[in-house]
C-alpha cells in the first residue's frame, strides 16, 4: 500500500489528505441519505433546530422575554427566560458580514462550514503526519472525518468554526506561543458554548511547564486570560442588548444544568434509554453512555502517556477530556452529547501515537455511528 501511495510526493501530501477526508466527509453524507440524492447538498437540509437561532442573532441580534409571554407550556409568571441569549455570537458575526454581501444567512452558513472544513482538516494533518506513516496519516484524517457527531460538521451550527479556532489555540498553547494562542482563544470563546472551559484547559499545563519559573507563568497567562476577556465581553455587549444582566446563563438555566455525579447522569440516560419508545429515540442516549465508556479508556491511555514520560501532554489531555466531556456530563442529562462529541474532536492532537489496530477499530466505529447519527439528523430526533 505504501508503494501505491507514493505519489503522494511532499508537496502535494497536504493537499492531497484534506481533499481526501473532505471527500469523504461529503461521501459519509450521500451514503446516509441515498433516498435524497444531492438534495443533500441543498442549505435547505442543514438547518434545523439551533440554526434558526443563530440566523435570529445575525439578523436582530440578541432578545430576552418571559417564556410565559409567548409559550404556553409556561405557567403565568414563570421566571424562565426565552429568546437567543443562550447561544453564542461568533458564528452569527460571520452570517452578518456574509449579509453586507447580499449572501442570506441560510445560504451563508454553507459558505462557513465548506469554507473552514478543510481548513481544519488541515490543521489535523499537521497533527498527524509528523512521525506516522501515510497509511496511518490517512485512517487518522479518515477519522477526523467521521468522528462520532460528524453531520454537525455539515450543518448550520458554529462546530467547525469552534474546532478551526480551539484548535489554534491547542496548537500554540503546546508549542509555548502564547501570544499566538491569546489570539485563537479570544476568537475561540465566543464560537461556542463550551468555549470558556479553553481558560481552563490551559493551567494544569502553564502550572506543570512554569511551575517554578513565575515570570514565564504569568507570561504564559495571557492565553487563558484572553479566553476569559473574550467571554466576559460578550456577556457585557449582550446585557446591553437584552437588557439583562447574565442573560446567556439565565437563559441556559431552565435547562436545569447544575453539577451532579456523572454517574448519576449516565444512570439517567441509561434508564431513559431503556424507556424511549423506539431505538431511534434511544440511540442518542445510548450514544452518550458508549462515548463515555472510550472518554474513560482515552483518560487510561493519558495516565499510560505520563508514565511514559509524556507528561505535558498527559496533563493536556486527562484536562481535556474532564472539561469538555465528563464535566458537561455531570451537568444534565439534556445535553445534546452527539454535538459535545464532534466539538471535542480536538483531542485527536493527543492521540496520534494510538496503536494502529486501535485506530482501525476506532474508525470502523465510527463510521457506523456516523451514518446512523446522520440518519436521526434527517428525522429530527438530534437536537
Amino acid at each position: 500500500m505504501n508503494i501505491r501511495l507514493s505519489w503522494l510526493k511532499s508537496g502535494w501530501e497536504a493537499p492531497a489528505c484534506v481533499l481526501f477526508a473532505f471527500l469523504l466527509s461529503k461521501a459519509v453524507i450521500l451514503l446516509s441519505f441515498p433516498e435524497h440524492g444531492w438534495d443533500v447538498f441543498q442549505p435547505v437540509f442543514w438547518a434545523r433546530w439551533d440554526s434558526g437561532l443563530y440566523f435570529s442573532i445575525a439578523e436582530k441580534g440578541y432578545e430576552a422575554f418571559p417564556c410565559w409571554t409567548q409559550f404556553k407550556a409556561y405557567p403565568p409568571g414563570s421566571p424562565d427566560l426565552c429568546g437567543n441569549c443562550g447561544w453564542m455570537p461568533g458564528f452569527p458575526l460571520l452570517l452578518r458580514a456574509l449579509m453586507y454581501l447580499g449572501i442570506p444567512p441560510l445560504e451563508g452558513s454553507m459558505w462557513i462550514v465548506n469554507l473552514l472544513l478543510p481548513l481544519w482538516f488541515a490543521r489535523i494533518y499537521t497533527w498527524v503526519a509528523p512521525g506516522n506513516s501515510r497509511i496511518r496519516t490517512l485512517l487518522f484524517m479518515a477519522l477526523a472525518a467521521t468522528w462520532p457527531g460528524s453531520v454537525y460538521l455539515h450543518a448550520a451550527f458554529p462546530i467547525v468554526l469552534y474546532l478551526l479556532l480551539s484548535a489554534g489555540y491547542i496548537d500554540n498553547l503546546l508549542r509555548g506561543r502564547y501570544a499566538r494562542a491569546a489570539v485563537w482563544g479570544f476568537f475561540a470563546a465566543i464560537a461556542y458554548s463550551t468555549g470558556f472551559f479553553l481558560a481552563l484547559l490551559a493551567g494544569p499545563l502553564l502550572l506543570l511547564r512554569h511551575w517554578r519559573q513565575w515570570k514565564f507563568l504569568l507570561k504564559s497567562l495571557m492565553a487563558p486570560a484572553s479566553v476569559l476577556v473574550s467571554f466576559g465581553i460578550f456577556l457585557f455587549i449582550q446585557w446591553k442588548m437584552s437588557g439583562i444582566p447574565f442573560a446567556f446563563f439565565v437563559t441556559q438555566s431552565k435547562y436545569g444544568h447544575g453539577i451532579n455525579s456523572p454517574l448519576k447522569m449516565l444512570g439517567i440516560l441509561w434508564e431513559r434509554a431503556q424507556k424511549a419508545v423506539s431505538f431511534d429515540h434511544a440511540f442518542p442516549d445510548y450514544f452518550a453512555v458508549g462515548m463515555t465508556l472510550l472518554v474513560l479508556a482515552a483518560l487510561v491511555y493519558s495516565v499510560l502517556m505520563w508514565r511514559r514520560k509524556r507528561k505535558e501532554e498527559a496533563v493536556f489531555s486527562i484536562s481535556f477530556l474532564l472539561l469538555f466531556w465528563l464535566v458537561p456530563m455531570s451537568m444534565s442529562p439534556y445535553l445534546a452529547f452527539h454535538r459535545q462529541a464532534i466539538a471535542g474532536a480536538n483531542w485527536m492532537r493527543m492521540g496520534t501515537r494510538v496503536k494502529t489496530w486501535a485506530l482501525a477499530m476506532l474508525l470502523c466505529l465510527s463510521l457506523a455511528v456516523a451514518v446512523y447519527l446522520n440518519r436521526l439528523f434527517m428525522m429530527n430526533l438530534l437536537i
